[in-house]
């Protein structure tokens, strides 16, 4: 696939504004707001875009490629690009992480001394991709029995969803449902100040349900001109019904009618562990699941590395202690 790894620095907007949304120049954008720097190529040779992006961190800078949009990868390739993106940028990075597509295969050998499987992975290792080729009615008739007797439960409630213009009273609301959320469940919570940066983005979205004139609960959506992805969301408990599941049929219905061809729910558990519940859910929409092979962080400065990888380590460890 790939017989050369020349790169060519691109402008933010010469990213394209299809495929996935973690590939495009709407999240460059999202994220330079929240403190990364966007580097954005072009590989000439196999028409493919690559984001890496970067943060500075004490004396060295720290890459990440939240979405390696490949068919397949080498350690070779892996470490070509690496060293093409440090020449290009002279920037004095410790390691580069990259993060692959659903379906990606890595091939060949991966024992080289520079590489390393991604120790804490930020996006998650399945998800499930909901197909929309085709209307609003055909995709809902995948749901299983389980939706379709939330949704009924929705509508007998007289329960209502809306797009929200994301006014500041419904980021009020939809923050504390997201703070309450978080804390009940045990995720980690972004910051208001990240979420308005996030929201402020033509082609974010708030979706809210509303029960008795009140928010009851919000996703965030980012959309690339095919695909939208679940960022973050939140719901109200002790209610005669269910709202994440009139909120996700509110968002695939949106998805119909503004022709993008898949939703990705963006991150299941297994049937066995803490998210089962969650996956349950997320698989009640007829989507199908998917896997991403284990990402890989190249390093150039091992040492620092191992340090790194230690703080970062208690870090999160300290942060699962706390939940």
């Amino acid at each position: 696939m790939f017989h050369s790894v020349h790169l060519t620095p691109v402008g933010i907007d010469e990213l394209p504004t299809a495929g996935h949304p973690l590939t495009t120049s709407l999240w460059a954008s999202i994220k330079h707001k929240n403190g990364w720097t966007a580097h954005p190529f072009f590989i000439p040779s196999s028409e493919k875009h690559i984001l890496v992006l970067s943060k500075q961190i004490l004396f060295f800078s720290i890459g990440y490629v939240p979405y390696t949009d490949f068919e397949e990868v080498s350690q070779d390739l892996m470490l070509k690009i690496t060293d093409e993106v440090k020449q290009l940028t002279r920037l004095p990075f410790l390691f580069i992480r990259y993060e692959f597509a659903y379906g990606l295969k890595r091939t060949g050998s991966w024992s080289h001394r520079r590489v390393h499987s991604c120790p804490f992975p930020i996006q998650p290792a399945s998800s499930v991709l909901i197909h929309l080729n085709a209307d609003y009615e055909t995709v809902c008739s995948h749901y299983t029995k389980r939706a379709r007797r939330a949704l009924r439960k929705s509508r007998q409630a007289d329960s209502d969803t809306i797009l929200s213009d994301k006014q500041a009273s419904h980021i009020d609301r939809w923050m504390a449902l997201y703070q309450e959320t978080a804390a009940r469940d045990g995720f980690y919570a972004r910051s208001r100040e990240y979420i308005e940066n996030v929201l402020s983005h033509q082609g974010v979205h708030l979706f809210l349900a509303i029960y008795e004139e009140k928010i009851v609960g919000g996703v965030i959506t980012v959309e690339s001109d095919t695909h939208i992805l679940y960022l973050f969301g939140a719901t109200a408990r002790n209610l005669p019904f269910p709202p994440g599941y009139q909120l996700q049929d509110a968002v695939i219905r949106y998805a119909c009618d503004n022709d993008r061809a898949v939703y990705d729910l963006h991150g299941i558990g297994t049937e066995d562990d803490h998210l089962s519940s969650l996956t349950l859910f997320k698989t009640s929409f007829g989507g199908e699941v998917v896997r991403r092979e284990t990402g890989v962080d190249v390093v150039r400065h091992p040492l620092a590395y191992s340090l790194y990888r230690a703080a970062e380590w208690i870090m999160l460890t300290h942060a699962r202690k706390r939940r």
